[in-house]
């Protein structure tokens, strides 16, 4: 999801294979609570603690114990008393349960589902070593959980020092202890890095930082970014993240070649810049190479590549270095980008539906098409 951390919550290429299948029954459908958007697929936590996915399943991740696509919510088997979902890039996904407990589904490349085990899981399996979760993150091929104690652990690839626990390792499936970490409140994970927001303000990253997340490349333990403080959430891209602070401005620093930082320009920054001309906001989900914030009225600002209209204010083939207004969303409680070349955008409406644009080849955006929108449509079978 990617992962996108919102105050003390954590949300986090593709096979053709475009096979339909039913939705969950009539009987069994609930209001969103939360969604999370993960590229070729997309997952949602409902009421009751049930979680239902779409998309893509090439490698089990819709986790209903199938490989079959659906363009249409499908209940993940086993989950019933979820608190926090996470999806990554096509390829997993992760619930947080009651108790503090944590199962994930889909391939299982470097440990990621916090399983020994080299191989796809159709329907969840439990993470290994991990109690008192508050929160979770699902990366690329990597996974954090923080705990009740604000610290935070970590599984699976760890190339690049994303696990932050001092070195690099080809992989870890059990859950090791990210360094200096011990008053975490928020996590953050993408494609081979990392971030906490911290008690006070600050944000801490670790793993690579090619882009500038923390300024310098490769960080094995978490360094602080300089230029934040004020923070109330903090989400990581695909090589740039971005940042609430105080009065609800939004800041982002990394690579920003196709107007991801959101200030007019196409130049990478190692240190934040102020996103320009957006109203106040109170969370952002920093994707692939588009970024979209969640305002205090409700409705939803995006910016950067636009060219799947990922964007939602219905135009495509565009990049647009500030934000632009998505169309129709006036009700928004959360919003999720896909940190995916194949980019989709999805928001939960205080109805308790959930909405979805941009990338629709596998499914995901779930409406029981393959058609890519470029303005917000309804997930069929989710809401009142």
């Amino acid at each position: 999801m990617p992962a996108v951390a919102v105050a003390t919550l954590s949300l986090t290429g593709s096979r053709a294979l475009h096979s339909l299948v039913p939705s969950a029954d009539a009987a069994s459908v609930r209001s969103g609570i939360a969604i999370s958007s993960g590229g070729g697929d997309t997952c949602a936590l409902l009421s009751g603690g049930v979680v239902d996915c779409w998309g893509i399943n090439s490698e089990g991740q819709l986790g209903n114990g199938t490989r079959v696509n659906s363009s249409r919510p499908v209940r993940v088997k086993g989950i019933t008393t979820a608190r926090a979902i996470g999806t990554a890039s096509y390829v997993d996904s992760c619930a947080l349960l009651r108790g503090g407990t944590v199962k994930c589904w889909g391939a299982n490349a470097f440990g990621v589902l916090g399983n020994p085990a080299h191989a796809d899981f159709t329907t969840p399996v439990t993470v290994k070593g991990i109690r008192n979760a508050i929160a979770i993150s699902v990366g690329f091929w990597h996974t954090c959980a923080l705990l009740r104690s604000r610290t935070v652990k970590c599984w699976g690839a760890d190339n690049y020092g994303q696990l932050g626990n001092g070195k690099t390792e080809v992989e870890s499936p059990t859950p090791v202890a990210v360094r200096g970490i011990t008053s975490a409140t928020a996590i953050s994970t993408s494609q081979f890095s990392s971030c906490a927001l911290i008690s006070g303000g600050t944000i801490k990253c670790w793993g690579s930082t090619g882009h500038g997340q923390a300024g310098v490349a490769n960080n094995l333990k978490p360094v602080a970014v300089q230029g934040i403080s004020g923070a109330s959430a903090v989400s990581l891209g695909w090589g740039y993240a971005c940042a609430v602070i105080s009065g609800g401005v939004v800041k982002c620093w990394g690579n920003g070649m196709d107007g991801q930082l959101g200030n007019r320009s196409d130049a990478s920054s190692a240190t934040p810049v102020t996103v320009t001309g957006i109203g106040p906001a109170v969370a952002v989900s920093s994707g692939f190479e588009s970024t979209c914030a969640l305002l205090t009225s409700g409705s939803i600002n995006c910016w950067g590549n636009n060219f799947e209209g990922q964007l939602g204010n219905g135009t495509t083939g565009v990049i647009d270095f500030t934000p632009v207004a998505v169309t129709g969303i006036r009700t928004a409680k959360m919003v999720s980008t896909s940190s995916n070349i194949l980019t989709t955008t999805c928001a939960v409406l205080s109805s308790g539906s959930a909405d979805c644009w941009g990338n629709n080849g596998d499914g995901q955006i779930g409406n029981g098409t393959t058609r890519n929108s470029s303005t917000p449509v309804a997930v069929k079978g989710i809401g009142p």
